[in-house]
């Protein structure tokens, strides 16, 4: 069929060029115009709407500038003889090419500035919702109503003993495609194959830090400079485009990654929102591309990466007690056996996780009475109302107990808290 198509082109191209080889060689205006009709119509024939479209509208200049020229026919034909057709290709793909950029460009402009729409980050204000459903149908014995194992036993877990009960590692239950993966003492992670890139993950989790506020969590991750004095893995992290009026970044993020691998880069766009009455706030990561930031020689861009983590405040946005979900999915263009990612994966989120954790704790004990949220970023109530107003270094300090430590206090723990203030309540409900 292929073989077909393919003679049936060459044949008809073949006739073209024999009625314009016919048309050149006589060489009067008529038949240039004659030729270059031709050409046209087969170009409009063989090829996509808006290259036609130029393609015409080249021509129809053509036609102008002949009519023009008539009288002078005879000066220009000797003058362009030799190159008449370089001189007319030329002028047709010129005009071609600057439309292409210009195209081009629109549609970089679009793709940034449109790469996160406010919709976006309002349907994922009740992504906590569903995480509780999932960690009670996945994680929580429906006997007993205690915990079922993951990967391994927490130390102050308090363990389902039902008989028969084993591990749900990596175990399909229910209806949920995602698939226990990793327990701590304060996160929960699933991961669930991605639809289309094979061996490929998606991966979820579920926390909860008694001894950060929401918007020390939030401050953290927002704040480049301060990222690049906790994070190591940084090499490079700077705003390239700011929108205000939509709070949206581009990100350009360079990581470093094991002197066996290549390092990585991500080019994304950033947006997020605050819905202050409810103590929710929203982050929204997805990779995006940008012309002022062209891939570099020696470090491999990741194209496919996206994230949204939902924070909500236990008793405010203020006061110690931060409940969160993060949703998360990069493509680092690279196959790694199972065994490692699965050790790359069980190590790297929470290592991070509790990177951001620790960095918090900090920036609050260092700035002592000082607090403020994160200025150089616009706040804004999904209802409607005016921005959050942002708190200058001067106001009054979070209420935080300054003697806990991350290896050291008694604190309570993830599943502590989603057995007292999560199940246990929509248990009672059921009932009544």
């Amino acid at each position: 069929m292929q073989t077909v198509q393919i003679r049936k082109y060459v044949k008809y191209f073949e006739r073209v060029n024999n009625e314009l080889q016919i048309h050149l060689k006589k060489w009067d205006s008529e038949s240039i115009r004659n030729g270059f009709r031709i050409l046209g119509l087969f170009l409009a024939k063989e090829t996509s709407p808006i290259f036609a479209q130029r393609v015409c509208r080249s021509y129809q200049i053509l036609q102008l500038h002949s009519r023009l020229w008539t009288t002078h026919a005879t000066t220009v034909t000797k003058s362009t003889k030799l190159n008449s057709r370089q001189w007319f290709l030329g002028l047709v793909f010129v005009s071609l090419c600057e439309q292409r950029v210009k195209d081009k460009h629109k549609d970089t402009q679009v793709k940034e500035k449109g790469a996160i729409k406010k919709s976006e980050l309002v349907a994922h204000l009740k992504d906590l919702e569903f995480i509780h459903e999932l960690t009670a149908a996945t994680v929580i014995c429906p006997e007993c109503k205690d915990r079922l194992v993951v990967d391994k036993k927490i130390p102050n877990v308090k363990y389902c003993h039902c008989p028969n009960q084993v591990s749900v590692y990596n175990r399909k239950i229910s209806e949920y495609p995602w698939l226990p993966f990793v327990e701590t003492p304060d996160l929960l992670i699933w991961r669930k194959p991605h639809e289309t890139k094979a061996g490929l993950y998606v991966y979820k989790v579920y926390g909860y830090y008694d001894d950060i506020s929401p918007a020390d969590f939030l401050e953290t991750q927002l704040d480049l400079n301060y990222r690049k004095k906790w994070d190591n893995s940084v090499l490079k992290l700077e705003i390239v485009e700011s929108d205000p009026k939509n709070q949206l970044d581009i990100v350009h993020w360079e990581m470093q990654w094991p002197k066996m691998f290549s390092n990585r880069d991500y080019c994304f766009a950033r947006r997020h929102l605050i819905d202050e009455q409810d103590g929710i706030m929203v982050i929204m990561n997805k990779s995006v591309e940008h012309r002022k930031v062209p891939e570099a020689y020696g470090v491999v861009r990741v194209n496919e990466y996206w994230s949204v983590m939902h924070i909500k405040g236990v008793k405010g946005l203020d006061q110690p007690g931060v409940e969160f979900g993060l949703t998360y999915y990069d493509n680092p263009g690279l196959s790694l056996p199972g065994w490692l990612l699965n050790w790359a994966a069980m190590t790297a989120i929470p290592d991070f996780l509790n990177k951001v954790r620790n960095a918090a704790r900090a920036r609050r004990k260092q700035e002592g009475k000082k607090r403020y949220l994160y200025s150089h970023h616009h706040f804004h109530h999904t209802t409607g109302h005016e921005p959050v107003v942002t708190v200058s270094a001067d106001s009054t300090p979070l209420a935080m107990n300054q003697n806990q430590s991350s290896t050291n206090r008694n604190s309570e723990i993830l599943s502590q808290f989603f057995k007292e203030n999560i199940l246990e309540p929509s248990l009672r409900e059921v009932e009544v």
